[in-house]
Formats: structure tokens, sequence, C-alpha cells
């Protein structure tokens, strides 16, 4: 009975408290890694799979320049990190993109920032475990002035299982690529879109039929009227979102600009240029996405679009601010269209992440619409922090369209940037479970040497007893624990109430009182 009273009251602590939401500091909630950053344009960064174990995996280039690969298992709540490729180049646009391959493996490309021709990509030696990888290869694009990066990747069952690797190559443009033998050759590299400047593109699948596309004319800092573009392509040909045929590959490439060949959702010329920067697919499989709108640089708004079935829908969210990169004083900002981020939830596009200014800092919040999104509400994850929140992201289910996870793990930057190729940022991380999140309360520092009080037991999420620190034990003994978000509680009074709940980081690095 005891036994009985102990996992039911646990049972609904962890009900009660993962039903609070309270925006705490950045700095409070765990890091996956404490040195390391992303860019936007490579996906997917982060992916969610259940097969024999239930993990989440990241991929994001450290401070260093070393390319990295961080996970977390949702039964044991242990994390693990391994290095791709040392000292790669820093530059947060040499992040990986993370391909989830039919037998549980998983592939990551990555590529230096337009400085030479090679694709590089590691798959893992064993499924679903990033501890040992194959050696790297690599593959050879075309020979460009501006060379190739932003990878991203999917698998088509339709389609024999081929897979497409995008990425930026031929024309300084979205530029595709395919396999029918697993990646071990590659077709001849096809532009997909040209313009008169550098199309930005974001992407995602169905996993089956179809790859859909949300670009632009360029780059906002150097096209004023930069407009966001839709299509899609199925079966070697590319279609608006109505099914109206552009074009196929023979024809190749697909137009902006004033001649432009897909839909047109955001025209640059009336309120501004703008920079897409998410695009998911909803229960329907219709396509919603985000973007930024700049009607100056220092006012970034955050626009969210859906095909509704017979048209496109779109909606002035909220005005995130100015660019989020800290101003050498005295220096002119490189990239004002640099705004704090915003992303889709792909198990659920009515749910959306972002970061905005709040009080002189970037702050991420979670906005959700029951109404297609003409009405939003939001919640605080972070708030009163100390440095930079940005480009927020929750991890995609892989293969698309799988089960959602019970417990998602949204992930962002914490930390000082400067520009892409200086800053000194982690990533934080936070688990949500059914849309909610999990908080972990301020634990008083102590000194190494100082002793815990009383003996305290430690539980799993799931309410697994864990591990047992009796009275008097010191420091050594907390930072021996493994990380992952765990309960902790008094072990007088465990079977009727919780004592306090944290991050085992933060026992690690604050401990216990």
């Amino acid at each position: 009975m005891k036994l009985y009273r102990l996992y039911l009251s646990i049972a609904m602590l962890c009900s009660f408290c993962f039903s609070q939401i309270t925006g705490l500091p950045g700095e409070q909630y765990p890091w996956a890694a404490q040195s390391g950053a992303y860019c936007w344009y490579q996906d997917p960064r982060a992916i969610y799979h259940k097969g024999t174990r239930e993990k989440t995996f990241i991929g994001f280039i450290d401070n260093a320049g070393t390319v990295k690969v961080w996970s977390y298992d949702h039964v044991s709540d242990k994390t693990a990190s391994s290095t791709l490729h040392t000292a790669f180049e820093k530059d947060d646009h040499d992040s990986p993109s993370l391909f989830w391959r039919p037998d549980g493996r998983i592939t990551a490309y990555y590529t230096r920032h337009g400085t030479d021709r090679y694709i590089f990509h590691r798959t893992t030696t064993n499924p679903e475990d990033i501890s040992t990888w194959q050696t790297e290869s690599s593959i050879v694009t075309p020979q460009t002035n501006n060379g190739t990066c932003y990878t991203h990747e999917f698998q088509l069952k339709n389609e024999n299982n081929r897979i497409y690797l995008f990425t930026r190559n031929l024309g300084y443009s979205p530029t595709l690529l395919h396999s029918d033998d697993d990646g071990m050759t590659w077709s001849k590299p096809r532009q997909v879109v040209t313009s008169a400047d550098r199309p930005y593109t974001k992407y995602v699948s169905d996993g089956e039929s179809r790859v859909h596309f949300a670009f632009t004319d360029g780059h906002p800092r150097d096209q004023p009227k930069n407009s966001i573009y839709y299509m899609y392509m199925e079966q070697g040909k590319f279609y608006k979102a109505s099914g109206a045929l552009i074009k196929d590959t023979s024809t190749l490439p697909v137009k902006t600009g004033s001649a432009y060949e897909g839909d047109r959702i955001y025209n640059g010329s009336t309120r501004g240029k703008a920079w897409i920067w998410d695009i998911a697919l909803d229960s329907q499989k219709r396509p919603v996405m985000v973007f930024a709108v700049f009607p100056n640089n220092n006012n970034h708004h955050y626009y969210y679009a859906r095909w509704n079935g017979t048209q496109w829908f779109m909606k002035d969210m909220v005005n995130a601010g100015k660019w989020f990169p800290q101003t050498s004083s005295g220096t002119t900002e490189r990239e004002p269209n640099y705004s704090p981020g915003i992303s889709l939830d792909h198990s659920d596009p009515s749910i959306v992440y972002l970061s905005r200014f709040i009080n002189n800092q970037c702050e991420i919040e979670r906005w959700t619409t029951t109404d297609g999104g003409d009405t939003w509400t939001s919640i605080a994850i972070t708030k009163g922090s100390a440095k930079r929140n940005v480009r927020p992201i929750v991890a995609w289910p892989q293969p698309h369209g799988a089960k959602p996870p019970a417990k998602k793990i949204l992930f962002w930057m914490n930390g000082d940037y400067n520009h892409y190729t200086n800053y000194s940022t982690g990533i934080k991380y936070c688990i949500l479970t059914d849309q909610t999140v999990c908080s972990p309360r301020i634990i008083p520092p102590i000194r190494p040497s100082r002793t815990v009080a009383s003996a305290v037991e430690i539980f799993s999420i799931t309410g697994k007893r864990m591990r047992k620190i009796e009275a008097n034990q010191t420091q050594r003994a907390i930072n021996s624990l493994p990380s992952g978000i765990f309960l902790v509680g008094n072990d007088r009074t465990v079977h009727r109430t919780v004592a306090r709940i944290c991050t085992f980081q933060e026992i690690s690095h604050r401990g216990l009182h």
C-alpha cells in the first residue's frame, strides 16, 4: 500500500507540475550543450523517433567550430553527445541536418558556409545510437563561385524510397540531387529555383509522395521587395497549392520575381520585405508557414500563413522587435534582418514557438491557435533572462507523420551573439508534456564541500527510483548523478509529497540545500 501511495503521489504531482507554466530565466533551464549554435536554413536540425528506443536528437556546431550531435532518451532520461568533425569551421551555417534511415540509423549532412563544394556526411554505426559513427564521406557538387551549403533530405515511399537531398549550389540557388541506392550514388544536380539574387528556401515532406517548398527572391538585406513563394514537387513535377501544374523537372528552374511561377504567398512590395522561417504540414497534409516581414529593420513582424484547401490565409501575429545580434559599438549591424526566431511544431502546426524582445531581452514564448491562425493565445517559456534566447525549435517526428512523443523537447540558443562567426551561445532545452512546460525551480547554490543536510531520494520523471543520497554526503555525490529530468524528494515524506522539482544539471551545478 505504501508503494502504491508513493507512485500515485508522484503521478499526481507530475500532473500538477506539468499543468502549470511559469516562464523562467533561460539560464535556469538545462543545457543540451553549453557551447553550440545552429542556423535555420538546414533541416531537420532536431528529430524524434520511437523504435526500439524512444529518443530525441539535435545537431549543432559548437563555439570552436566542431560539428556535434546530442541525444535524449525519453525512457531512461539519459543524454549523450558525439563529435562528427572537430574544428570544421566556426560558422553557425555549418550545423548539420539529420536524416532518419529506415534501419534506425541516422545520417548527418553538413557543409561549410559556401566556401567549398563538399557535402560531408556520417552515419551512425548502430540504430538509435550516436556513440559511434562510420567514417566521414563527402558528396562532391559542381564547382561554383559560391560553393554549397544548407542541406535538407527526405525519403519518399511512393518513389521506391528515393532520397532527395536539397542544398544551395547551382546558380547560388536551391539545388536538388537524388539517390536510388540508399545514398551510395547521387544524380546530377539540378537547379530548382532561379531569381535575380539568391533564393532562401525551407522544405518539408510528407515522407510519401511530396516535398513542399517555401522560398524567397533572395536575401532581404539585398532585396527591398523580397517576397515569399510556395510550390510542391510530386513524381518529378512541380505544382501550386491548388494542384495547378507549374512545370516538370526537365524544364527547371522555377522563376521568382515579376515573372514568378509558383504561388506568391506574400508580396514584398506591400508591407515590407520578408524572409521565410519555417514550413510544416497540418493534419490534412496542407502547408503552413511562418515568416518575418520588415516594415523597417527595427520592426520584425512574424506572420503565419496556411493553405485552407481553396486559398491562402495570412495573419500578422506580433512585432518581435529588431534584430537580435548584439551589434558592436560604433559599427553598423551586418545582419539587420536576423530576427530572434520563429518555428512551427511539426506534429501540430497550430502551435508556434517564437522569440521576441520583451523588456529589452529576447524571450521564448509558445503561441497557440484554435481557429486556423486568426486568433492566438501565448504563454511565456522564458522571462527575465540575462542572455539572449533565440531560434526555438521542436524536434520533428521521424518519419514524418509518426505519432508525436508524449514528451516533446523544445530547444533554443542561449547566450551572446554578435555574428554567425562570432557567438558564445549554448543549446538549452525544455521537456514539453501535453503542450506544457516542465519548469525547474531555483535551487540555492552551495559550496562543493558542504554536505547534504538530510537524505534524499532521486526519482525519474516516470516515478522510477534512481538513487538515494544519504545524509552528510558531500557535493561529489551530487555531481556523480546523470543528466535528465528528475523528481527529488525527502525520503521521510516521499510517499506523501515531493520536496522539489529540478533538473539534474541544476543539482550538479547549484547543489541541494
